[in-house]
């Protein structure tokens, strides 16, 4: 007779019905006693009566009871993937927005379109833009051949607007367009007068002048004319106006005949200071009657004394 296991009861019977010789089933048992398969047919008969106990309840529960095993749906892994994406790229958009490390946004290069040349008919005699004084352009209405002052935002021949003076231009506002008018270098064209009738001239040292009356009666009579013959600009020095400076000098014009020179600043007139730019047009109005005039030049660092007979 076969021995009954103690950690297994009833296994004999159930090796029997499935119909084992009796020297297979000792043979069985004998191996089963040993420590290690003990826990190894324990563990199969553990998982054995589980399978078992959830199968008698399946088959025994009758149905719509109610009781089922809670359903647990997962993500899929493509949305969850594009989920965390998206949650990423979001978080990163607003460590840009809110620019965190401090990061400087990149600068839009404008480029700034020049203005134009205006089309005005005038002319840009000179320009004061002394840091210590008020900036002031002389220019020049060439259809009336007349020279003005003009200070920041003064009319200009009721043209146009001053709105800017530079070295070598000014900027004007024209009906809301800014426009530019540049100083030119020369002037250029004919002279004025031709010839070396009516001044009298010894050499380039020469301080006294003989000028004839016609002469200086026809310049004067036309002062735009005269006053094209060469650049006047007003001269600063140490932020004080010391006279009146010329240039450009245009051959065989008056100031030439008259001994005047490149780089001359003439600082008065009959002992008239030329300090005020604006009173250098009212003081060739008052030569028209004189007879003897003496004019005070700045050459090269010195002041020099020209005086002219008129006869």
């Amino acid at each position: 007779m076969l021995a009954e296991p103690l950690w297994a009861p009833g296994l004999v019977d159930d090796l029997q019905r499935m119909r084992r010789p009796p020297t297979q089933i000792n043979s069985f048992l004998q191996n089963a006693l040993t420590v290690d398969n003990a826990v190894f047919v324990l563990g199969n008969l553990c998982i054995i009566a589980a399978v078992g106990f959830a199968a008698e309840m399946g088959e025994n529960l009758p149905p719509g009871s109610g009781f089922r095993l809670p359903e647990v749906e997962l993500p899929k892994a493509e949305e969850s993937i594009a989920t965390l994406k998206r949650s990423d790229l979001a978080s990163y958009s607003i460590i840009a927005a809110r620019n965190i490390f401090g990061a400087a946004p990149p600068e839009q290069a404008t480029e700034e379109k020049p203005a134009p040349v205006t089309e005005l008919k005038l002319r840009l005699v000179g320009t004061n833009v002394s840091s210590t004084g008020q900036p002031f352009a002389i220019i020049e209405d060439t259809t009336k051949k007349e020279q003005e002052l003009f200070d920041l935002n003064q009319s200009v021949f009721n043209q146009a607007k001053l709105v800017a003076v530079e070295p070598e231009s000014v900027k004007l506002d024209r009906n809301g367009k800014i426009e530019i008018l540049v100083l030119e270098e020369n002037f250029g064209g004919t002279s004025a007068t031709g010839g070396d009738e009516g001044v009298e001239t010894l050499n380039e040292d020469q301080t006294e002048f003989s000028v004839a009356e016609a002469e200086l009666e026809d310049a004067l009579a036309n002062l735009p004319r005269l006053l094209s013959q060469a650049r006047a600009v007003p001269y600063f020095r140490n932020g004080k106006s010391v006279g009146m400076r010329l240039f450009a000098i245009r051959r065989d014009s008056l100031y030439e005949k008259l001994g005047m020179k490149n780089g001359d600043i003439v600082k008065a007139v009959n002992d008239n200071s030329l300090t005020d730019p604006a009173q250098a047009l009212k003081l060739f109005e008052q030569l028209k009657n004189e007879r003897s005039i003496k004019v005070r030049v700045e050459r090269g660092g010195q002041d020099i004394d020209l005086s002219y007979s008129i006869g």
